[in-house]
């Protein structure tokens, strides 16, 4: 186990500065699986991840890539070692990845940054195609020629929004 360390100056309750000592393991080992395990993921490799887990279809294959990615960024099960295989069953029934988890919180807490982060984006890209289909939708159905551009009709064109605000919450 390495230790990595800073040193921070810091207020106190007085107001007289005074340094502050932080440390953080830069390795973990489990014994379990003769393993060294990174307990962190760092910033790039957070956003690395979340553009990685946005381009699948569906939640099993991210579940599968985070676990495939992190395994890659954060242990040495691959190191130096041709030829290494090991199944998405294999990592989860073994206990491996929970193991793993519960000797990293701030891993663990990675994790549940990246899926909310993948979530939130989803969710607004999902919200954002069905304005789009409703939009053209709406668009399609509405007679643009009786609209007068030089004189903006306020009425009309609130209905217009009214129309794609319904079809949305649908």
């Amino acid at each position: 186990m390495m230790w990595v360390g800073i040193t921070h100056p810091h207020k106190d309750i007085k107001g007289d500065y005074i340094m502050l000592n932080l440390t953080y393991d830069k390795t973990v080992h489990i014994d379990k699986w003769d393993i060294d395990v990174v307990p962190y993921l760092t910033l790039e490799t957070i956003e690395s991840i979340i553009n990685d887990l946005i381009t699948c279809n569906n939640g099993l294959e991210r579940d599968m890539r985070l676990i495939a990615d992190v395994l890659v960024a954060c242990t040495d099960l691959y190191n130096g070692k041709e030829e290494v295989h090991y199944t998405y069953e294999d990592i989860l029934y073994s206990g491996l990845w929970y193991d793993i988890l519960d000797a990293c919180p701030i891993l663990k807490s990675n994790i549940n940054t990246i899926y909310r982060e993948v979530g939130e984006f989803l969710g607004l890209n999902k919200s954002l195609i069905r304005f789009v289909d409703s939009l053209t939708e709406v668009v399609k159905n509405t007679d643009i020629s009786k609209f007068d551009l030089s004189k903006v009709d306020i009425e009309q064109i609130n209905g217009l929004v009214k129309k794609i605000s319904d079809k949305i919450g649908e």
